[in-house]
C-alpha cells in the first residue's frame, strides 16, 4: 500500500502491533527526533489569510517574539494535524515550555513539538519533534500516520527534515541475552569492538544495570538493560532485556535510508550491531581475537534480530491518563447518575467498603500507584524543572 504525504511517496510497512499484555520478542522505534523548517513568510501569509490578520510585510520580514510563536505554533498544529495524524478526541495537548532553544511546546504523552524558537539562534522558521520511548508507543497507539511516512520525509527533503536522533530496540522476553553474561564477558575482554569504552552501571533497584557501549555524545551508541526491574515489573515479567541502538545525525539517517531501500528493519539492525560489536571465545594461544569464534548465545542473538523482518508497534501500557479517561469519559454517565441518587458520601463510602472485600489491586492499578509515586520522587530529587522531565522521560513515565 503507497500512500502521498506533504508531497512524499511511502509505502507502508507490514509493521505488527502489540499490546502489553503480548510479549515476544521484537524490534521496536523507542526515541524519534525530527527538525523541521518551514517558509516563514509563507507561514505568516497563511496566518494572515486564515485569520484576517492585519500583518504587514514590514511586520513578517522582521518579526518579533510574540510574531514567531504565533505562526511557528500554527505551523506547528498543521504539522500535527496534517503529517503526525494525531486526532484522536482522547489527545489533549498541553501546552508548556520548550527546550533546546524554542520557547514552548505541546505536549501529549511522550511527545513534544517545540515552537517559538530563538530569532537570534535562526530557529524562528523551525519546529522540533521528540518522541521519547513513552512518545513512540502514543504515535504507535494513535498516529495515524505511518512511521515509513515520517521517515521517508527525512530520506527525500533533508534540506528541510532532519532526523537528529533515532533509538531502535530489541525487546528480549524469552531469554536470548542474559545481561549478566554479557558483564562477565566485558569484565575479561572477551569481544571485539570499535567502542573505545563500554561500562557497566548499576541502579539502587535490586537487579537493574545497564552496559553503555560507546558515548553518549558520539553519533551511535549501544545499551543493554534490564527493562523490567527499570520499569518495576521483575515479578510479572520474569525476563525483558532491552538491547537499544542509539544513532544520531548522519548515522540515524543511513538506518532509515537502509531500511526504506530494503524493508527489511531486522537485517539493518543486526548489520549495525554486527559491525561495531562482537563478543568471543579464546581459542588456544592465538592472540588475535578477530580469529576467535563466538559463543553460541551472541550468534543467536545476532541470528534472531536478523530474522525480524520489521518492527512492532507497541500500544501505551495502561497508565493514569488512560485511567482518567476511563473513570471521567467512559463511566462518567454511570458515576454521575449514581452520585446524584445517592450522593457523593454514600459513592466514596460502598467504594472504600467494596475496595476492603478485595485481597490486593488488580496489578494494572498498583502499577499507576508505583507510577505515581515514582515520578513524585523523581520530581522532587530533580535540580530544576528540565532535569525532572528528562528523569521523567528517562523512567518512561511521561
Amino acid at each position: 500500500m503507497t500512500e502521498l504525504v506533504n508531497g512524499v511517496s511511502c509505502t507502508l510497512p507490514d509493521s505488527r502491533t502489540s499490546s502489553d499484555s503480548i510479549r515476544e520478542n521484537c524490534l521496536i522505534v523507542d526515541w524519534f527526533s525530527l527538525s523541521v523548517k518551514f517558509d516563514f513568510r509563507q507561514a505568516a501569509e497563511n496566518l494572515r489569510v486564515r485569520y484576517a490578520h492585519n500583518l504587514s510585510d514590514d511586520y513578517i520580514k522582521n518579526p518579533d517574539d510574540a510574531l514567531i510563536e504565533e505562526v511557528s505554533l500554527s505551523f506547528a498544529k498543521d504539522f500535527i494535524e496534517d503529517i503526525l495524524m494525531l486526532e484522536d478526541p482522547f489527545i489533549t495537548w498541553l501546552d508548556m515550555s520548550g527546550f533546546y532553544g524554542f520557547h514552548k511546546r505541546l505536549y501529549f504523552n511522550g511527545i513534544s513539538v517545540h515552537y517559538a524558537g530563538n530569532l537570534s539562534k535562526g530557529l524562528h522558521d523551525r519546529i522540533f519533534i521528540e518522541m521519547s520511548g513513552s512518545g513512540c508507543r502514543a504515535y504507535d497507539e494513535w498516529g495515524l500516520n505511518s512511521w515509513a511516512c515520517l521517515f521517508s520525509l527525512a530520506t527525500t527533503h533533508p534540506a528541510i527534515y532532519h532526523c537528529s536522533r533515532l533509538d531502535v530496540a530489541y525487546d528480549d522476553y524469552d531469554g536470548v541475552l542474559d545481561i549478566h553474561l554479557l558483564d562477565e564477558f566485558n569484565v575479561v575482554h572477551n569481544l571485539t569492538t570499535r567502542f573505545r569504552d563500554y561500562r557497566l552501571e548499576k541502579s539502587y533497584v535490586t537487579d537493574d544495570m545497564c552496559i553503555y557501549y560507546g558515548s553518549m555524545s558520539s553519533d551511535i551508541m549501544f545499551r543493554c538493560y534490564n527493562k523490567a526491574a527499570e520499569r518495576g515489573r521483575s515479578e510479572d515479567i520474569p525476563h525483558w532485556i532491552r538491547f537499544e541502538i542509539q544513532l544520531r545525525d548522519d548515522r540515524a539517517y543511513a538506518f532509515i535510508a537502509s531500511y526504506l531501500d530494503t524493508g527489511d528493519f531486522g537485517g539493518t539492525y543486526s548489520g549495525i550491531i554486527d559491525k561495531q560489536l562482537r563478543y568471543v571465545i579464546p581459542t588456544g594461544s592465538d592472540t588475535n581475537k578477530a580469529r576467535w569464534a563466538s559463543p553460541a548465545w551472541w550468534t543467536n542473538f545476532i541470528g534472531k534480530t536478523a530474522e525480524i523482518r520489521d518492527f512492532t508497534k507497541k500500544n501505551t501500557e495502561y497508565n493514569l491518563m488512560k485511567l482518567e479517561n476511563y473513570v471521567t469519559s467512559t463511566s462518567c454517565a454511570a458515576i454521575n447518575t449514581y452520585i446524584e441518587c445517592v450522593g457523593f458520601k454514600k459513592f466514596v463510602s460502598e467504594v472504600k467498603k467494596n475496595m476492603k472485600k478485595k485481597n490486593k489491586l488488580p496489578i494494572k492499578y498498583e502499577k499507576i500507584k508505583q507510577s505515581v509515586k515514582l515520578a513524585d520522587d523523581l520530581w522532587s530529587s530533580a535540580k530544576d524543572l528540565s532535569e525532572a522531565f528528562q528523569l521523567l522521560e528517562g523512567a518512561g513515565l511521561i
